[in-house]
């Protein structure tokens, strides 16, 4: 199991990016590309997720997926932004790429 996560955190890193661009370009197979793709969030700054385990966690009610976009993780963590919503005990999707915003 650990090598089948390794591998696909290879192939992640090497063509996340293009499927980040398929979920915007490619409209017929945006919700397959888009189960595939992961990002940081305020949960985890060291591991990735993917959208659905981000719903999974989401709060109870919790109508909306929160991200920002940024160049640096750490920093939008930091972010006066998200303050409210941290508080609030809410994790927010944090995206690198400028394809994420």
């Amino acid at each position: 199991m650990e090598l089948k996560i390794e591998k696909f955190n290879r192939f992640e890193e090497n063509y996340g990016k293009n499927m980040r661009l398929g979920i915007v370009e490619d409209t017929a197979y945006k919700e397959q590309l888009a189960s595939l793709c992961r990002w940081y969030s305020t949960t985890n700054l060291t591991k990735k997720t993917s959208l659905n385990e981000y719903i999974d966690r989401m709060q109870e009610g919790q109508e909306f997926i929160y991200y920002l976009g940024g160049e640096d993780r750490h920093i939008m963590k930091t972010s006066p932004l998200i303050e409210k919503l941290l508080a609030d005990g809410y994790e927010i999707i944090l995206g690198e790429d400028s394809l994420d915003e």
